[in-house]
C-alpha cells in the first residue's frame, strides 16, 4: 500500500513537472542533457521523473540530505543516467528552480495586478518542499535565482527604465515578501485583496523612483 501511495505521489508531481514544461515556451532539458536527445520522449520522461522525485524528497528532508544515491534509488534510475543530465545535486536543485520560474513566467500577462494574482495563486500551488526552499534562510541562492528570473522577465520589463534597475527590482521582489508575511500572519488577507494591496505598494514605490 505504501509503495502504491508513493508511486501515485510521484506521478502527480511528475504530471505537474510535465505541465511546467508545456506552459513555458519549450520543454527545459537538464543542464547536461545532450541537444540531440532533447526531443526524445524517453529522455523527457527520465528528466521529468528525476525532477518529480527530487521534489517529493524535498517534502521529506532538507536538500543537503538528498544524495544522488537516494534520488536514483527512489526514481529507479541508475546513477549513470543521472549524470547524463546533471553534474551534481546543486545542478538538480537549480534545474527545479529554473523549471518552476519558467512555468510561472509562461503564465504572466504584463498587467501588474493580474500578474501579482497569478504569482500568488502559483505560490499557493507549489509543492511544500519547493516552497520551503523559497523561504529557507539557508537557501537564499535558490530564492534569489527564482525571483530574479521572474521579476526580470518580459512581463516586468517596462518598469526597468533609467539607471535605477536594482531599486525597481527590489520593489518587485517585495511582491514575494508581502505574500510570505501574509502566509504566516494570524489574520491573513484574502488573495485578491492582498494582490491589490501589493500592486498599490509596489507601483507607488516604482513611481517614486522614477
Amino acid at each position: 500500500m505504501a509503495k502504491t501511495t508513493e508511486k501515485n505521489s510521484v506521478k502527480q508531481i511528475s504530471d505537474n513537472v510535465t505541465e511546467s514544461g508545456q506552459n513555458s515556451s519549450e520543454w527545459i532539458p537538464g543542464p547536461r542533457t545532450s541537444a540531440k536527445n532533447v526531443r526524445d520522449p524517453r529522455v523527457r520522461k527520465t528528466v521529468n521523473k528525476l525532477r518529480a522525485v527530487y521534489i517529493e524528497l524535498l517534502g521529506e528532508m532538507s536538500p543537503d540530505r538528498i544524495s544522488v544515491l537516494k534520488l536514483t534509488d527512489r526514481s529507479h534510475i541508475d546513477r549513470k543516467t543521472f549524470y547524463l543530465h546533471y553534474r551534481n545535486m546543486d545542478d538538480m536543485k537549480n534545474d527545479v528552480c529554473d523549471v518552476k520560474a519558467a512555468d510561472l513566467i509562461g503564465r504572466l500577462t504584463g498587467e501588474i495586478t493580474q500578474d501579482i494574482r497569478i504569482i500568488y495563486k502559483y505560490l499557493d500551488s507549489l509543492e511544500p518542499g519547493v516552497y520551503s526552499l523559497l523561504t529557507s534562510v539557508q537557501e537564499r541562492d535558490f530564492r534569489d535565482r527564482f525571483l530574479h528570473q521572474v521579476f526580470t522577465s518580459d512581463a516586468f520589463s517596462s518598469y526597468y527604465q533609467g539607471d535605477d534597475a536594482d531599486i525597481v527590482e527590489g520593489y518587485l521582489y517585495s511582491i514575494f515578501y508581502i505574500y510570505e508575511e501574509n502566509r504566516i500572519s494570524a489574520d491573513p488577507l484574502e488573495s485578491s485583496e492582498l494582490a491589490d494591496y501589493a500592486a498599490r505598494l509596489v507601483m507607488n514605490g516604482i513611481r517614486g523612483v522614477k
